[in-house]
């Protein structure tokens, strides 16, 4: 039988190399998944930095891994998505824990103009004049799945998102979201839910919130691009492509300005040990 990855096989490894001398100058960063692995591990570039996924799903394994790591070595970081946490104002005390800027690594990268330009550029040439338009109404399409996702959050709904993406109630071309189908697919993909959202309650939570950077899910972000893009260009064109894109254009330069950028030059003035190469360590 196949024995699922789970924290402590990344722990036990790290435990491991922790003995070895050849590793006495590494650092570990742990992060929640694979594209948070490839954005960070081109972000933090310092030789001795290893960026290591918490297997497990989602953030908990991630948090219970740094909670114990960080009590055996202080050459360890985690960087977990913010989720709603900027948006409530709870952040976490965890030493060693950093979140980021926007709701996830993929809603901070689009929060970059230069780089969501970058985004148009490849596919839209016709939005470049305005393509902050463009974003703010991508953005306002998936403000009612984001207000969604804070009500299941708060209330701990237990409403399952992972099995329902936006395509089947999205209008790529127009940037809309079908609000009602919307929800009786999330109702009908949760059927442990413990009860049903309502058009009025969502709606009402969506226009609470100004911050629609720290509101939307990436993958909703992400996904909707990809819709709008493949209808109304003749380009196939995945969310996968869509992220891939917004990595390659994320510059380091644009990194630098946010609040994890600061946390975490402050983690190395703090500890000792470098997260970033010489070359952006000016």
């Amino acid at each position: 039988m196949r024995r699922y990855l789970d924290e402590n096989d990344i722990m036990n490894e790290i435990r491991l190399e922790l003995r070895h001398p050849s590793t006495r100058d590494n650092v570990w960063v742990l992060v929640e998944g694979p594209t948070d692995q490839r954005l960070f591990s081109k972000l933090l570039d310092a030789d001795k930095v290893r960026v290591e996924i918490v297997h497990g799903g989602g953030v908990e394994p991630l948090l219970r891994a740094i909670e114990k790591l960080a009590r055996e070595t202080d050459r360890i970081v985690a960087i977990r998505d913010s989720d709603f946490i900027r948006l409530e104002g709870k952040f976490p005390d965890q030493q060693d824990l950093y979140i980021t800027d926007a709701h996830d690594a993929e809603m901070m990268m689009a929060a970059s103009n230069p780089t969501f330009r970058s985004l148009v550029s490849e596919y839209l040439t016709n939005r470049l004049d305005d393509y902050l338009d463009l974003r703010d109404e991508i953005l306002r399409s998936i403000a009612f799945a984001g207000a969604a996702r804070w009500l299941n959050h708060i209330n701990s709904l237990t409403i399952n998102f992972s099995k329902l993406g936006l395509g089947s109630c999205y209008r790529g071309k127009q940037l809309r979201l079908h609000k009602k189908k919307y929800l009786r697919k999330l109702h009908a993909a949760s059927p442990n839910r413990v009860r049903d959202l309502n058009l009025e309650e969502v709606e009402k939570a969506m226009r609470k919130f100004k911050d629609l950077f720290n509101l939307c899910h990436g993958h909703d972000f992400e996904k909707v691009v990809s819709l709008h893009i493949s209808q109304v260009t003749s380009k196939d064109i995945r969310d996968d492509d869509v992220g891939k894109t917004l990595r390659l254009a994320y510059s380091f330069i644009e990194f630098a300005k946010t609040e994890l950028y600061k946390s975490l030059r402050g983690w190395e003035r703090e500890h000792g040990y470098k997260l970033f190469s010489k070359a952006h360590s000016a």
